[in-house]
């Protein structure tokens, strides 16, 4: 049980709200770019955050999140980046400081981020990726609500 202040817990706020996962992936839906470039592209990326996970599956430049969180039973390559929500925060923003711009970027100056799969993968399909992240720090409802 989390930590009460008057009798109501402290519930931190999700690194990844569902609202904002809609918003990004109706957003990148939407991109033109991304659908021309990711068209023969086929991946799951997993974002996680402390014990939050989303897992999202790439294919054909169109993301769909799995709601079964389960990475195993898709064949396809997988990309598990994790990170604190600070290192998130740093990175999901329109405008993130030197460093903290891209993933790779990321995975080597911030300590508590990482790529913990799929490295090959990343560099592989790094184009695509990183205009999903674009995507994802330019949509609403991720961190202003909670900040």
């Amino acid at each position: 049980m989390g930590a009460t202040i008057s009798g109501e817990a402290i519930v931190a706020p999700a690194a990844f709200p569902d609202t904002w996962i809609d918003g990004w992936l109706a957003s990148a839906e939407a991109d033109r770019e991304l659908r021309t470039i990711g068209r023969w592209t086929s991946f799951t990326l997993v974002l996680r955050s402390g014990d939050e996970e989303v897992v999202v599956d790439i294919d054909g430049g169109r993301p769909h999140r799995r709601t079964d969180a389960t990475t195993e039973a898709v064949d396809l390559e997988v990309i598990r980046l994790e990170g604190s929500p600070a290192a998130w925060d740093s990175m999901l923003v329109p405008c993130p400081a030197p460093r903290c711009n891209d993933v790779l970027a990321l995975d080597r100056h911030h300590p508590e981020f990482s790529i913990a799969e799929g490295r090959t993968s990343l560099i592989r399909h790094l184009r695509i990726l990183l205009l999903l992240l674009r995507i994802a720090a330019h949509t609403e409802g991720r961190v202003d609500a909670q900040h």
